[in-house]
Protein backbone atom coordinates (compact mmCIF):
# COMPACT_ATOMS: atom_id res chain seq x y z
CA UNK A 1 0.00 0.00 0.00
CA UNK A 2 1.37 3.52 -1.13
CA UNK A 3 1.37 6.44 1.37
CA UNK A 4 -1.02 8.31 -0.41
CA UNK A 5 -3.40 5.39 -0.52
CA UNK A 6 -3.25 5.18 3.10
CA UNK A 7 -4.27 8.60 3.86
CA UNK A 8 -7.05 8.38 1.82
CA UNK A 9 -8.14 5.48 3.37
CA UNK A 10 -7.87 6.68 6.54
CA UNK A 11 -9.10 10.02 5.78
CA UNK A 12 -12.44 8.14 4.65
CA UNK A 13 -12.92 5.61 7.34
CA UNK A 14 -12.78 9.07 10.01
CA UNK A 15 -14.59 10.86 7.45
CA UNK A 16 -18.58 10.14 8.96
CA UNK A 17 -17.59 10.42 12.80
CA UNK A 18 -15.24 13.64 12.13
CA UNK A 19 -18.55 14.98 10.75
CA UNK A 20 -20.83 13.61 13.96
CA UNK A 21 -18.67 15.17 16.26
CA UNK A 22 -18.40 18.48 14.58
CA UNK A 23 -22.49 18.69 14.54
CA UNK A 24 -22.33 17.02 18.36
CA UNK A 25 -20.10 20.71 19.40
CA UNK A 26 -21.96 22.70 17.25
CA UNK A 27 -25.04 21.43 18.87
CA UNK A 28 -23.63 21.67 22.57
CA UNK A 29 -22.43 26.14 22.00
CA UNK A 30 -26.30 26.29 19.78
CA UNK A 31 -27.65 24.86 23.37
CA UNK A 32 -25.28 27.07 25.24
CA UNK A 33 -26.46 30.17 23.32
CA UNK A 34 -29.75 29.47 23.88
CA UNK A 35 -29.46 28.66 28.07
CA UNK A 36 -27.47 31.83 28.38
CA UNK A 37 -30.18 33.60 26.37
CA UNK A 38 -32.94 32.01 28.79
CA UNK A 39 -30.91 33.49 31.59
CA UNK A 40 -30.12 37.26 31.07
CA UNK A 41 -33.35 37.26 29.43
CA UNK A 42 -35.92 35.16 30.57
CA UNK A 43 -34.71 35.74 34.07
CA UNK A 44 -34.45 31.71 34.32
CA UNK A 45 -32.34 30.07 37.14
CA UNK A 46 -28.21 31.20 37.64
CA UNK A 47 -27.39 27.71 37.78
CA UNK A 48 -28.04 27.68 34.17
CA UNK A 49 -25.39 29.96 33.46
CA UNK A 50 -22.72 27.74 34.64
CA UNK A 51 -24.34 24.69 32.30
CA UNK A 52 -23.94 26.97 29.41
CA UNK A 53 -20.79 28.03 30.24
CA UNK A 54 -19.33 24.73 30.34
CA UNK A 55 -21.15 23.60 27.07
CA UNK A 56 -19.43 26.50 25.50
CA UNK A 57 -16.74 25.71 26.81
CA UNK A 58 -16.88 21.72 25.39
CA UNK A 59 -17.95 22.85 22.23
CA UNK A 60 -15.34 25.13 21.40
CA UNK A 61 -12.60 22.95 22.65
CA UNK A 62 -14.08 19.70 20.45
CA UNK A 63 -13.95 22.15 18.12
CA UNK A 64 -10.35 23.09 18.33
CA UNK A 65 -9.47 19.23 18.93
CA UNK A 66 -11.35 17.76 16.60
CA UNK A 67 -8.49 19.46 13.98
CA UNK A 68 -5.94 17.76 15.07
CA UNK A 69 -7.39 14.32 16.02
CA UNK A 70 -7.82 12.55 13.09
CA UNK A 71 -4.73 13.16 11.49
CA UNK A 72 -1.63 10.96 10.88
CA UNK A 73 1.76 11.32 12.92
CA UNK A 74 4.57 10.92 10.54
CA UNK A 75 8.41 9.65 11.16
CA UNK A 76 10.97 10.36 8.58
CA UNK A 77 13.86 8.46 8.83
CA UNK A 78 16.73 6.88 6.43
CA UNK A 79 15.34 3.51 5.83
CA UNK A 80 14.07 1.12 2.95
CA UNK A 81 10.62 -0.25 3.53
CA UNK A 82 11.88 -3.66 4.80
CA UNK A 83 13.79 -1.84 7.43
CA UNK A 84 10.77 -0.41 8.51
CA UNK A 85 8.61 -2.82 8.50
CA UNK A 86 10.72 -4.90 11.01
CA UNK A 87 11.30 -1.97 12.85
CA UNK A 88 6.97 -2.11 13.00
CA UNK A 89 7.07 -5.61 14.12
CA UNK A 90 9.70 -5.29 16.32
CA UNK A 91 8.02 -2.39 18.66
CA UNK A 92 4.64 -4.19 18.11
CA UNK A 93 5.71 -7.59 19.27
CA UNK A 94 7.11 -5.71 22.66
CA UNK A 95 4.23 -3.58 23.17
CA UNK A 96 1.15 -5.36 22.16
CA UNK A 97 1.92 -8.79 22.93
CA UNK A 98 1.82 -10.27 19.37
CA UNK A 99 -1.42 -9.57 19.04
CA UNK A 100 -1.36 -7.32 16.16
CA UNK A 101 -2.87 -7.46 12.08
CA UNK A 102 -0.43 -6.90 9.07
CA UNK A 103 -1.70 -6.28 5.84
CA UNK A 104 1.76 -5.73 3.51
CA UNK A 105 3.03 -2.64 4.93
CA UNK A 106 0.49 -1.67 7.10
CA UNK A 107 -0.62 -2.72 10.46
CA UNK A 108 -3.18 -2.32 13.23
CA UNK A 109 -3.37 -3.53 17.28
CA UNK A 110 -4.64 -2.10 20.41
CA UNK A 111 -2.21 -1.29 23.19
CA UNK A 112 -3.18 -0.21 26.39
CA UNK A 113 -0.25 0.12 28.61
CA UNK A 114 -1.70 -1.15 31.67
CA UNK A 115 -4.81 -2.84 32.63
CA UNK A 116 -7.01 -0.09 34.10
CA UNK A 117 -6.06 2.48 31.32
CA UNK A 118 -8.18 3.05 28.30
CA UNK A 119 -7.14 1.25 25.22
CA UNK A 120 -6.17 2.75 21.61
CA UNK A 121 -6.54 1.70 18.27
CA UNK A 122 -2.94 1.99 16.46
CA UNK A 123 -2.64 2.13 12.61
CA UNK A 124 0.78 2.02 11.20
CA UNK A 125 2.05 2.08 7.80
CA UNK A 126 5.24 1.44 6.81
CA UNK A 127 6.88 2.85 3.45
CA UNK A 128 10.63 3.90 2.30
CA UNK A 129 11.88 6.88 4.67
CA UNK A 130 8.32 7.21 6.79
CA UNK A 131 6.68 5.60 8.85
CA UNK A 132 2.87 6.83 9.36
CA UNK A 133 0.51 6.38 12.58
CA UNK A 134 -2.72 6.96 14.45
CA UNK A 135 -3.44 6.19 17.86
CA UNK A 136 -7.41 6.77 18.34
CA UNK A 137 -8.45 5.64 22.01
CA UNK A 138 -11.23 2.94 22.40
CA UNK A 139 -12.85 2.51 25.52
CA UNK A 140 -15.57 0.72 26.41
CA UNK A 141 -17.33 1.56 23.00
CA UNK A 142 -16.21 4.28 21.04
CA UNK A 143 -14.95 6.87 23.51
CA UNK A 144 -15.04 9.60 21.30
CA UNK A 145 -12.63 12.35 20.42
CA UNK A 146 -11.64 14.48 23.65
CA UNK A 147 -9.24 12.61 25.58
CA UNK A 148 -7.07 15.56 26.61
CA UNK A 149 -3.97 14.81 24.57
CA UNK A 150 -4.07 11.01 25.50
CA UNK A 151 -4.08 9.87 22.14
CA UNK A 152 -1.16 11.96 20.91
CA UNK A 153 1.14 11.37 23.98
CA UNK A 154 0.51 7.28 22.91
CA UNK A 155 1.72 8.49 19.42
CA UNK A 156 4.58 10.05 20.69
CA UNK A 157 5.26 7.08 23.16
CA UNK A 158 5.40 4.63 20.02
CA UNK A 159 7.07 7.17 18.24
CA UNK A 160 10.43 7.21 20.50
CA UNK A 161 10.04 3.62 20.33
CA UNK A 162 10.62 3.47 17.07
CA UNK A 163 13.17 5.96 16.99
CA UNK A 164 14.65 3.71 19.68
CA UNK A 165 14.40 0.27 18.03
CA UNK A 166 15.77 1.54 14.99
CA UNK A 167 19.02 2.75 16.38
CA UNK A 168 20.10 -0.09 18.18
Amino acid sequence: MTLESFENSFENQKRSKKLFYKILCIVAIIISLLLTYAVFLKHKSKGLLFLAIWLLILGMYGLFELRKHYKLTYLENNFSEEENIQNVISVIQNIAKGNYKQDENSFEFIYQKSWWRMDYKITILAVKNIIALNAEGRGSSDSGFIDFGASKRIEKNIINLLGKNASH
